[in-house]
């Protein structure tokens, strides 16, 4: 099974996604601002850092080969 990177994993989107993952026997790495303080299910690793943090993201993709995710919505333009 694959080793996969949810983004907002602590988020009300994907926290829903990490039970199906886990209960298909994938690995789960959570990319997270709390780090070890994030509130995780059993079974998943915690990754601290942040999608604007080349480093961090860097770390946290380290042996990974899926990666879900997800990002706030962008800022409608207007046109004049």
């Amino acid at each position: 099974m694959a080793k996969v990177l949810v983004t907002a994993s602590t988020g009300n989107v994907a926290s829903q996604l990490v039970p199906p993952l886990l209960s298909r026997g994938h690995s789960v790495r959570a990319l997270t601002r709390k780090g070890e303080k994030a509130s995780l299910p059993p079974g998943v690793e915690a990754a601290n850092g942040d999608l604007s943090d080349k480093g961090s993201l860097r770390e946290a993709l380290k042996g990974v080969s899926r990666m879900y995710l997800l990002v706030p919505g962008t800022p409608q333009i207007e046109q004049q």
